[in-house]
């Protein structure tokens, strides 16, 4: 670490990699619970000296090295920090000011302060309290994914055959010579390696991927009764649904429910693509279910939901990240979180190559919600929203000629450039501009304001902040930044103004607390 570097990050604030400590003459103790929560989550950079805002208080000299050796002593203390760990504490003189710095690696472990769990959650430090809280951090430490894990008790009889003949159907679509059309069941499972070897027994059994995939409600239900999906729909804003469909069924099966409730409560959106008839419907959500089905964490005590709203179309579950923050094309990593599960519907048509969902995600949602982009947002839980939108005139579909009675876009893939950026969306034919329905025109988005001929909605940061906070009033200052694509300090001086005119108030300490909309 040099001193530029150091400065840097000090320059961009606390965030959930990064914390500041107040240390005078006295070591900060609560450095501690931050150490902790780095060693349960994905690590990070710990400076004393250095205030919540980034001003830099330094430490006094006189006490400087009695700081540094009481911090190596009590990291490698089980009294304080178990399981310990060894870490570096360096010191650095910042105009003329010393602070002490440590970096804090991930760890493999689960570690506790004083007998207290923490986890990290933006910029602050979270003690885990409940059994589930614990659960899932135990999980996120474990080697062994919990598709894998084996069940003796389990046989062939608890699995449906009619799991099996439902994806030797879809297969079928596609490759009509595939080797498992002709296998039987059990041959399916030893193939797909859905049965292994209890570690702890020695004896053979299916893996709960084999139960999630093919079992019966009985067997699902025993072996992780917690498994649920609630797929919602409520679009009056009342706090009762207008209609709910809970699956406990397989995912085979799970599957067809999830892609029934969506075709009974959103109508199809014609396209033509290549001279094919598509639903652009389908076409995108389909790869939004198929990513709960394959991605969720199905050890999690916590159900999956997928709701639709009137205005958005909301995917959730719980995972074991990957990648921490907003998701775009840029950021995109494909990874299969249950591999295994993965390969079973892989073996149709419905799944390609890794990382081809997210892709048709982020093709079709512009087309689909006229310019919106998709927001897809990963820690501990997994959120895909994509818009929806409102229609002009109740019509549904898209026409290449601009006419109000036409039914279809045409899109060529060889000929068309579909460009996605930060500033413009712009759709464009070698030959002809494609064009709504509703107007001839050209979308063009910026972080701040969309534009329509006929709906104009023009968004500040400043607004957005707020529905932000509206939806998730814990919100922290690095998530919003991290959902606007704007630095920290930015959102700071933002929330500032927005105090300052009487639109929002903060409730409560800056850690623990949570913000308020002021209603006009």
């Amino acid at each position: 670490m040099t001193i530029e570097q150091l400065r840097n990050i000090i320059s961009r604030g606390e965030s959930d990699t990064v914390e500041f400590k107040k240390s005078g003459e006295k070591l900060n103790r609560s450095i501690y619970d931050s150490i902790c929560a780095f060693l349960n989550r994905r690590g990070g950079h710990v400076i004393l000296g250095v205030e919540d805002d980034g001003t830099i208080l330094g430490i006094n000299p006189s006490f400087l090295k009695e700081q540094m050796d009481t911090l190596t002593n009590d990291v490698n203390n089980p009294q304080i920090l178990n399981p310990t760990v060894s870490l570096l504490f360096q010191k650095f003189e910042i105009d003329g000011k010393w602070v002490i710095y440590s970096y804090v690696p991930e760890s493999d472990e689960a570690h506790t302060h004083r007998g207290i769990y923490f986890d990290r959650r933006g910029d602050g430090d979270y003690e885990l309290r409940t059994f589930r809280q614990k659960a899932q951090l135990y999980h996120r430490k474990s080697k062994v994914k919990s598709e894998d894990w084996v069940y003796p008790q389990f046989s062939m009889a608890d699995l449906m055959p009619e799991a099996f003949d439902k994806l030797r159907s879809w297969i079928r679509i596609d490759n009509p010579n595939h080797s498992w059309l002709d296998e039987t069941n059990e041959a399916i499972i030893h193939s797909a390696e859905l049965i292994m070897d209890d570690p702890e027994t020695g004896k053979d059994g299916l893996t709960l991927a084999a139960i999630l995939l093919f079992g019966n409600e009985h067997a699902i239900s025993k072996a992780v009764p917690h498994y649920r999906i609630d797929a919602l729909y409520n679009v009056s804003g009342s706090d009762l649904y207008d209609d709910r469909d809970i699956i406990k069924c397989n995912l085979i099966f799970a599957y067809e429910r999830l892609m029934a409730f969506i075709k009974k409560h959103l109508s199809e959106i014609p396209f033509i693509e290549n001279n094919f008839r598509i639903s652009l419907r389908d076409k995108i959500l389909r790869e939004v279910v198929l990513n709960i089905l394959i991605h969720s964490e199905y050890s999690s005590l916590e159900s999956t939901t997928f709701t639709i709203e009137r205005d958005r179309i909301t995917a959730r579950n719980f995972n074991v990240p990957f990648i921490y923050g907003s998701i775009d094309m840029k950021n995109t990593k494909p990874h299969r979180k249950n591999p295994h599960i993965a390969n079973v519907f892989s073996q149709t048509i419905m799944v390609e190559e890794l990382g081809s969902g997210m892709k048709r995600i982020f093709k079709y949602t512009p087309i689909f919600a006229k310019g919106q982009m998709p927001e897809i947002f990963e820690d501990d839980y997994f959120t895909i929203v994509i818009p929806r939108p409102l229609l002009l005139n109740d019509t549904n579909s898209y026409t290449n000629n601009g006419s109000s009675d036409a039914n279809n876009v045409t899109i060529n893939d060889t000929n068309d450039t579909l460009n996605c950026t930060n500033d413009t969306l712009n759709v464009q034919n070698k030959e002809k501009n494609i064009t709504k329905n509703y107007s001839d025109i050209t979308k063009n988005y910026s972080d701040d304001t969309k534009n329509y001929s006929d709906d104009t909605i023009i968004l500040s940061t400043a607004e957005i902040i707020i529905k932000l906070i509206k939806d998730k009033p814990t919100i922290t200052a690095v998530e919003i930044a991290q959902k606007l694509g704007i630095n920290r300090r930015n959102v700071i001086t933002h929330l500032n103004k927005l105090q300052s005119a009487g639109r929002i108030r903060r409730v409560g300490a800056k850690k623990n607390g949570h913000w308020e909309v002021i209603d006009s």
